[in-house]
């Protein structure tokens, strides 16, 4: 799961490389703001950690992709195609997608 959160100046997309499964563990790490230079234009950003969202990893679709690819082609002939090969990736896909939306949808409050 990526962190990431939009400058207000440039109005890019900036990433953090904190780990953290939900906003809780992110603010025991780090407290309740997060202050960082905007890796386009430079200018210090100050966050509430609210403020920030969480997006699967990029890898995990691409794993799962060649995972069902490859899983396709030893099962093929067995004729398990469809049970193995396609439930198995898309089960990480979507664990991947749900904490990320857990993540976003618990806030701290103020």
């Amino acid at each position: 799961m990526r962190l990431s959160y939009y400058c207000k100046s440039c109005k890019k997309k900036n990433y953090l490389k904190l780990k953290a499964s939900n906003r809780f563990d992110l603010q025991h790490k780090v407290g309740d703001t997060i202050s960082r230079n905007c890796n386009s234009c430079g200018t210090l950003e100050k966050r509430h950690i609210n403020r920030l969202e969480a997006e699967p990893e990029a890898y995990v679709i691409w794993v799962c992709i060649a995972a069902m690819l490859l899983l396709t082609g030893f099962f093929w002939y067995y004729g398990w195609i469809a049970l193995i090969s396609v439930a198995g990736p898309i089960w990480f896909y979507h664990d991947a997608h749900k904490s990320a939306s857990y993540f976003n949808k618990t806030k701290i409050k103020r």
